[in-house]
């Protein structure tokens, strides 16, 4: 779907009218966690001392680069891995609420650090493929801003 339709859209302001305050700050808030303000990625796998790991830009399907980090499992070949996709709003190292505003709005001001998870997942022996949805961290810009969650990637 591309658009609203005119019906649809009068439809639409007629029920705006009628929501509760309440309700109408609700709908606000699910709305913006699909075009949230982009987190950036504070910090990559040297943090934990991962070696080897390599950044990779892999197209979508629309051709939207996303960009991406490739972890090797520590000590060598591994036929084991995980692709690990962040939750929204965040970014393939996590989320920088400790960084103050505009990020400590939508949770608690505080750092959510996926990195560390990789430190164990390669500790492990597995070998670890994250990458950033569209409009978030290092991935392209594309869709208006809104993100797939999954869906274009």
């Amino acid at each position: 779907m591309t658009g609203i339709s005119k019906q649809r859209m009068q439809q639409a302001l007629e029920q705006e009218k009628t929501i509760s305050q309440a309700d109408h700050t609700k709908v606000k808030a699910m709305a913006g966690m699909v075009r949230m303000p982009r987190s950036f990625t504070f910090k990559n796998p040297d943090e934990y001392g991962m070696t080897g790991w390599h950044d990779l830009s892999i197209p979508s399907d629309d051709g939207t680069p996303l960009e991406a980090w490739c972890i090797p499992a520590k000590g060598g070949e591994s036929n084991k891995l995980v692709i690990f996709n962040h939750a929204l709003p965040m970014c393939r190292a996590g989320y920088p609420g400790h960084m103050g505003h505009p990020w400590s709005n939508f949770i608690e001001p505080v750092e959510i650090d996926f990195v560390i998870q990789y430190k164990h997942l390669t500790d492990a022996g597995y070998n670890v493929l994250t990458y950033d949805f569209r409009n978030h961290g290092q991935s392209g810009a594309a869709k208006g801003g809104v993100c797939g969650v999954g869906q274009w990637e």
